[in-house]
């Protein structure tokens, strides 16, 4: 199974799920479940139905596309070998596929009004009772010939079940008399569905108390599932969380939606991630049915939010050397500049070219390329202060933002000249790459970071332009920007 189709079928399930713990009437519920079904299947030649028994008697149950003239040549028919694929599997107790209706003899009193919906197959499972009975027949109408898929027959199975649930509760509401034993049955179901889904399922009290734990995946408790039913969530877990769990209860239970809650917390299989979908459950405790409760399910999604946050730093990191990238650096210009307006204070802007970098990927190659700029990286955050940001922007170019200071133009000039001339000298060392020693210089362009009317585009040009000058002076040279007009000066 996919994860796609088993996300859907848990999506499902929920839905109805909550929709049993509700008090719709009996036929909404089996139109809903119908639909869910030909939803998961995602076709439109299937078309699902659910038929109940009554005095051995047909009638119809659920189905939302099955047509009424359909529905009333079904009521009343009696279950037997001969009629038809559902009437024969509520006969038998047995699943009963039909792959071409109108060669099956179980169909020859009904194939014409089949044909008339265009049901040219028909794939059906009956509906059991928890005390060994047929109560109904869960079936699959196809407008081509032929045998349901391991896919198909596995979801006919499963929403039959959960038609069981469905019609064994209305049953318990029309039979008083036994309705202790029927709900028990049915909560019974409902336990064992839980028990084998791979996410950890916990039942709370309306105050908070743990019930009941299920599932497959306890490694998401906070404590052992023995140590914890009976206590109240306060005694439990850490204070910091009770407030949103607390309020997570009460929303579910007023609104009586499924609310998603995600939450991180450490649990016996380490720090996790977890999402929590809660759906309200009326009369979960024989002995208080009228005592509200939840049903909190858990996954972890601890690789998910790994995938989440590795996608998200590659919008702000550059992937070859792991520094800000150019949207970060803008962002953080953009709070330098704020700054710079609002506090007076003076910060300064490097640029920062390598020069003749073409022919080192020429002597070495472009894999030997990036290995150079990784530990130019490197050396770079070496000559920096933990507050200055240095950025990779694209190609063989870096871009430095030093923290602006309340000082004046003249000490941020010289402190950014040092900078410079600190990078200049660390590049004169040879790089070892590829079995070959490799020296790089770099041309560097300075700018300072102040006045009323500047933006990041224009500091980031002018920071550009005085690196092209210093360029043309030869390698390894630095040029300040001067903020009047356009001189350059050194």
């Amino acid at each position: 199974m996919e994860n796609i189709e088993f996300e859907k079928l848990l999506r499902s399930q929920e839905k109805i799920v909550k929709l049993l713990a509700s008090n719709q009437k009996l036929e909404y519920c089996l139109d809903i479940i119908c639909s869910e079904i030909e939803d998961l299947l995602d076709n439109t030649h299937l078309t699902a139905s659910i038929l109940l028994i009554t005095d051995s008697k047909l009638r119809m149950g659920g189905g939302t596309r099955v047509s009424d003239e359909y529905s009333a040549a079904i009521m009343g028919l009696e279950i037997g070998l001969l009629a038809g694929s559902c009437g024969s599997a509520a006969y038998t107790g047995k699943p009963s596929y039909t792959e071409n209706i109108s060669e099956d003899p179980k169909w020859s009193e009904f194939k014409d009004i089949a044909s008339k919906q265009n049901f040219l197959a028909c794939w059906s499972i009956p509906i059991m009772s928890s005390s060994g009975g047929s109560i109904g027949s869960f079936g699959v109408y196809s407008s081509h010939t032929g045998l349901p898929d391991s896919w198909v027959i596995y979801l006919v199975k499963f929403f039959s079940n959960l038609a069981s649930l469905a019609i064994e509760k209305d049953i318990s509401k029309q039979r008083e008399t036994v309705l202790t034993n029927q709900l028990h049955n049915a909560l019974n179901k409902m336990h064992a569905f839980i028990r084998v889904m791979p996410d950890l399922a916990i039942i709370l009290s309306e105050n908070g108390n743990y019930v009941d734990t299920f599932g497959s995946d306890n490694d998401l408790l906070y404590q052992k599932s023995d140590q914890i039913l009976g206590k109240n969530i306060s005694d439990v877990l850490p204070s910091e969380m009770l407030n949103e769990i607390n309020s997570v209860i009460k929303k579910t239970l007023s609104t009586n939606e499924i609310q998603r809650y995600e939450y991180q917390l450490d649990v016996a299989k380490g720090n996790c991630f977890i999402e929590a979908r809660v759906a309200p459950v009326d009369h979960y405790s024989l002995k208080n049915k009228d005592r509200r409760h939840v049903i909190w399910m858990a996954r972890d999604i601890t690789e998910r939010k790994k995938n989440e946050l590795a996608i998200e730093k590659l919008g702000f990191y550059d992937p070859l050397t792991d520094l800000p990238n150019r949207r970060l650096l803008m962002d953080r210009l953009q709070e330098t500049i704020k700054s710079a307006k609002r506090y007076k204070k003076i910060a300064a802007l490097i640029f920062i070219d390598l020069d003749n970098f073409k022919q080192v990927n020429d002597t070495v190659g472009h894999s030997g390329g990036d290995a150079l700029l990784c530990e130019i990286a490197s050396v770079l955050q070496y000559t920096l202060r933990d507050t200055d940001t240095l950025s990779r922007i694209g190609g063989d170019e870096f871009v430095i933002l030093l923290e602006g200071h309340d000082n004046t133009n003249q000490l941020m000039s010289s402190e950014a000249k040092r900078v410079c001339e600190r990078i200049i000298e660390t590049l004169k060392k040879p790089i070892y790459i590829k079995n070959k020693l490799i020296t790089v210089s770099a041309s560097l362009g300075i700018t300072l970071i102040e006045g009323d009317i500047i933006t990041a585009d224009s500091i980031l040009g002018n920071a550009d332009s005085a690196m092209y000058e210093a360029k043309k002076l030869g390698k390894g040279r630095l040029r300040f920007y001067s903020s009047s007009n356009t001189t350059i000066s050194s």
